[in-house]
C-alpha cells in the first residue's frame, strides 16, 4: 500500500488569521466610481466601432457638464469620405433618436438618419432656420443611408434635433469649414 501524501494538519484555532477584507474599488475624486466610466467607455468604444472610429475617450477634465442636456468633446481621429480628410476629435451630443442628416446645413436632400442616441458630431455651421429656434446645423455622418449614396451618410443635423441648452453647444468648438450654409464637401 503507498505511504499517504503529507498533509500538513489544519490549523488549531488560535493559529487562524482572519482573511484580509477586499480592497475597495477605487473611487474617482468627482464621485460616481471608476464602474460607471468602465461602463460608458465600453458604450463609447461600441458606437466608436459601428462608426468607423478608431477609438474615442471622452476627454479628462474638471467638470463635466450633464451629458443629458450638452455635448462632450471626445478625442480620437475618424475618417472622412466626404470632405475628403481626418478630423483630431470629436463631440457627443444627446439627440433625437431617427434624426434625418440633410446634404447641406438646410432641409432639401436627405442624406442619411442617426439611429443612436447620443450620437457623435464633429462641427457646427450656421444654414437654414429651424423649428430649434435658430440657424444652428451639426456636422455628422448618419447611422444609416438615405439619398446620395456618395456622401457616405456625411451631412448636417438641425440643432431642434440635439438636446442641448444653446446652440452652438459651447463644447462643440469647431466651426465648420466652408462658411454658412454647410456646402464645404
Amino acid at each position: 500500500m503507498p505511504a499517504a501524501p503529507d498533509v500538513p494538519p489544519p490549523p488549531a484555532p488560535d493559529d487562524a488569521t482572519e482573511p484580509e477584507p477586499p480592497a475597495a474599488a477605487p473611487q474617482d475624486p468627482r464621485g460616481g466610481g471608476v464602474r460607471r466610466y468602465a461602463v460608458a467607455g465600453a458604450a463609447v468604444a461600441a458606437v466608436a466601432l459601428t462608426a468607423g472610429v478608431v477609438a474615442f475617450v471622452v476627454a479628462p477634465g474638471a467638470e463635466r457638464p450633464d451629458p443629458a442636456t450638452h455635448c462632450q468633446y471626445m478625442r480620437g481621429t475618424i475618417q472622412d469620405s466626404r470632405m475628403k480628410r481626418t478630423w483630431p476629435h470629436l463631440y457627443q451630443c444627446p439627440n433625437r433618436p431617427h434624426a434625418d442628416v440633410y446634404e447641406q446645413a438646410r432641409f432639401g436632400t436627405k442624406v442619411g438618419v442617426l439611429d443612436t442616441d447620443p450620437s457623435w458630431f464633429i462641427c457646427w455651421t450656421r444654414g437654414e432656420p429651424h423649428s430649434g429656434g435658430n440657424d444652428v446645423w451639426y456636422y455628422t455622418r448618419g447611422n444609416r443611408a438615405a439619398q446620395r449614396p456618395e456622401l457616405d451618410s456625411w451631412g448636417y443635423v438641425p440643432a431642434g434635433d440635439l438636446q442641448a441648452a444653446e446652440h452652438p453647444d459651447p463644447a462643440v468648438t469647431r466651426q465648420c469649414p466652408g462658411g454658412k450654409g454647410g456646402t464645404a464637401g
